[in-house]
């Protein structure tokens, strides 16, 4: 039995067709599963890293089968095209994605559209009717870890199916 599917980096636009048949073959079989998209394409401060095609699927397929997207600022802006630049241009954002498919939007990290990004790492959980802000005191480090977005996702996932 399958409760979920999460996906995340994909390397070509192809790749994507083989996600949503995945999606759709354990679908049928558990109606109940949740289809948690992390459209990873970049990060807000190197910019996007994906070829065009795949930011194509996420904004035209992924979203409409996802029950959950977990999309960074950058992604975010991409999926919405927009550039929310605030706290409440991302609501307003996560919200117009929510239209096109999925019920809860993890935005992941609000990057210079929070409200402290110099002291804090903030993230906002959206739903059509909620809108739940977090944030936690930027640590130093001597070399900024790597993954952690694909950790948050997996995690709030694991949360959800709790």
């Amino acid at each position: 039995r399958c409760d979920a599917v999460l996906t995340g980096y994909l390397g070509s636009a192809g790749q994507g067709g083989h996600v949503v048949s995945v999606v759709e073959t354990v679908k049928q079989a558990n109606p109940k599963a949740i289809y948690c998209c992390d459209p990873v394409m970049g990060h807000p401060a190197k910019g996007c890293i994906v070829p065009g095609g795949v930011q194509d699927f996420f904004r035209e397929e992924a979203l409409k089968a996802a029950d959950v997207v977990c999309p960074n600022f950058l992604e975010l802006g991409y999926l919405s095209g927009g550039k929310p630049e605030t706290p409440g241009e991302c609501v307003e954002a996560a919200r117009e994605l929510i239209k096109k498919g999925p019920s809860l939007v993890l935005v992941k990290h609000l990057a210079s559209a929070g409200f402290e990004p110099s002291r804090s790492f903030e993230m906002l959980l959206v739903s059509e009717t909620e809108a739940l802000h977090v944030a936690t005191p930027l640590l130093p480090f001597d070399r900024a870890p790597t993954g952690t977005g694909d950790l948050t996702s997996g995690l709030f996932l694991v949360k959800l199916l709790q």
